[in-house]
């Protein structure tokens, strides 16, 4: 009889302990703003285009939003706090760009400078950084909170922006797709502006720009889509951790910025990035893997 009560007493103590535990992850979670992702079937390289495959994506947690100028000067301020000066060296942004282009949207070293260190601007994805750096920031994200970070595979990225729903349960998957990516819906309206099917609550603001304007937006400015994440187009691009081609050192960013036109932001699209560049209009994204939990 005790014996049988000690293992009873064994049994509901691992229950709660697990319990417990799994409490702990996701409000951690919670905090991080990573929303969970059960993944599924889709078409990968644009709705029913002849480069489309079907494709299946594994679940993943992914942060809401891109990481922000307060997140990244946060994650400085911990390096320094727990003395390690060479990783907070490292992430030191050098606002200097080479785009001659900048200059006609406002974006200089010194409007670079304040737009990170202003409270301003704490919500606006933080730029300029570079593809190592994106990785030691991950690196270091996943030191302190005990969760491995990384950066979205590109058809993740969009998986996420065509806005798919499977059941997952084993049974035969069936496709909901945005069908605003068919090309026929395409070549039928003329004034076509990909934004408007992301829910976003002013789909003529990414194209009106003026000279010395500001462009960059807080992620929370516009409504977030049907997985509930925000900027998956415009505003900045998004770092992808996936080859362009061949070469290593070139790398995928998707999803368009505030001075992209069409082709940009049509969510297929890939465009090239050296891992060197510290460009004023790719910002970057936080995932977290299942198994990670």
């Amino acid at each position: 009889m005790i014996k049988k009560l000690f293992f009873i007493l064994l049994f509901f103590n691992s229950f709660f302990i697990n319990f417990s535990k799994s409490t702990s992850q996701q409000r951690l979670l919670k905090e991080l703003s990573m929303v969970e992702i059960k993944g599924g079937y889709f078409f990968f390289g644009g709705y029913k285009t002849k480069n489309s495959e079907l494709k299946y994506v594994p679940g993943f947690y992914i942060c809401n939003h891109k990481v922000t100028n307060r997140e990244y000067r946060e994650l400085l301020e911990w390096c320094k706090k727990n003395k390690k000066m060479d990783e907070y060296n490292f992430l030191q942004i050098n606002f200097k760009i080479k785009d001659e282009s900048a200059k006609k949207y406002g974006v200089d070293e010194d409007f670079l400078k304040m737009y990170f260190n202003s409270s301003k601007y704490d919500n606006y994805p933080v730029v300029c950084t570079t593809y190592s750096q994106k990785l030691k920031y991950l690196e270091l994200q996943s030191l302190k909170t005990g969760y491995q970070h990384r950066l979205p595979h590109d058809y993740e990225f969009e998986f996420l922006a065509l806005e798919v729903e499977n059941p997952n349960d084993g049974s035969d998957f069936k496709i909901i797709q945005n069908k605003s990516f068919d090309e026929r819906i395409k070549k039928k309206c003329k004034n076509y502006n990909p934004l408007q099917y992301f829910n976003l609550n002013d789909p003529n603001k990414i194209n009106s720009h003026k000279k010395k304007s500001n462009n960059y937006t807080s992620y929370d400015n516009y409504k977030p889509n049907l997985y509930n994440i925000y900027d998956l187009v415009g505003n900045v691009f998004e770092q992808c951790s996936d080859n362009y081609d061949k070469r290593e050192k070139i790398k995928i960013i998707k999803g368009g910025a505030f001075l992209s036109d069409y082709e940009l932001l049509k969510i297929e699209n890939k465009t090239p990035v050296n891992i060197k560049d510290n460009r004023f209009d790719v910002g970057f994204r936080c995932v977290i893997d299942f198994c990670n939990n």
